[in-house]
């Protein structure tokens, strides 16, 4: 079976022995459909631990069955994450192989976030990661505190993004749903972008010391912004970028949207 958790850099178990080609299928159809690398490892991730949580064969899962891994799911959004998961996999399942007559959701909870109040890096810790010694966590901390990228563009960065212009360096960014965007890269940023460059404009920036040909994984990232600012996680690095772009260009909101890569404004607002 391919590997597909590689945003991991760890290792992990793959799925029940009886789940173990249709999930090789789903992952195929996922990147038949144009889904991000990312999103196609997450949904092996969660589908993965779906199938050895809830120990049945596929065609035997009921609603019940869910309901059960559901609840040994910490956290609103890893609930949320599981359960897009088992309906994505079982709507293709139903639909394109076959494998099952119905989706076991009829009856399992939905989880809608609201607006929680998330907090932000504080400068002093922003001025930490992107003054310190190690020059990877620098650059982590300024893609995600100067740029607003999530973890896993700055994991699966590469040489082809960077474009010197003109007006200076721009970096064309790939987000969730293949959603292009064009950022400004700060002088500062740029230079260390340059020294950091690989020969190869296809190289990755991060590449991998553990499998050849990839890139970093997510952790690997979150892990140097952590160091960097003392335990501050990268999305609030990002939720800063917001804030900040926010502030500074007239409370444009549909501009920090465009920014941040979001699909919706909704989802920008939960971040100011």
């Amino acid at each position: 079976m391919q590997v597909w958790n590689t945003r991991y850099d760890i290792d992990h178990v793959g799925p029940r022995d009886d789940w173990s080609e249709p999930v090789e299928q789903w992952m195929r159809f996922l990147r038949t459909a144009h889904r991000s690398p990312e999103t196609i490892r997450t949904r092996w991730y969660q589908i993965t631990r779906f199938s050895r949580l809830v120990g049945r064969p596929i065609e035997l899962v009921r609603p019940v069955n869910v309901v059960a891994v559901l609840a040994q799911i910490d956290g609103l959004s890893a609930k949320k994450g599981m359960r897009a998961a088992v309906k994505g996999f079982y709507e293709w399942a139903r639909d394109i192989s076959g494998l099952v007559d119905v989706v076991p959701l009829s009856g399992v909870p939905s989880y809608r976030e609201g607006q929680p109040v998330k907090p932000v890096c504080p400068e002093l810790n922003v001025n930490l990661g992107i003054t310190a010694e190690d020059r990877d966590v620098r650059i982590c901390c300024m893609l995600a505190a100067w740029m607003g990228l999530r973890r896993a563009e700055i994991s699966w960065s590469h040489a082809g993004q960077l474009e010197d212009t003109d007006d200076g360096m721009v970096m064309h960014v790939w987000g969730k749903g293949a959603k292009p965007r064009d950022l400004p890269v700060p002088d500062g940023l740029a230079v260390l972008l340059r020294e950091r460059q690989p020969a190869a404009r296809s190289d990755w920036l991060f590449p991998s010391d553990r499998v050849r040909g990839e890139h970093r994984g997510v952790d690997w990232v979150g892990n140097r912004i952590k160091l960097g600012t003392g335990g501050w996680p990268a999305h609030s690095l990002r939720r800063r970028f917001a804030t900040v772009v926010y502030y500074r260009n007239g409370c444009d909101i549909l501009a920090v949207s465009r920014l941040l890569g979001h699909a919706d404004v909704r989802t920008t607002m939960r971040y100011i």
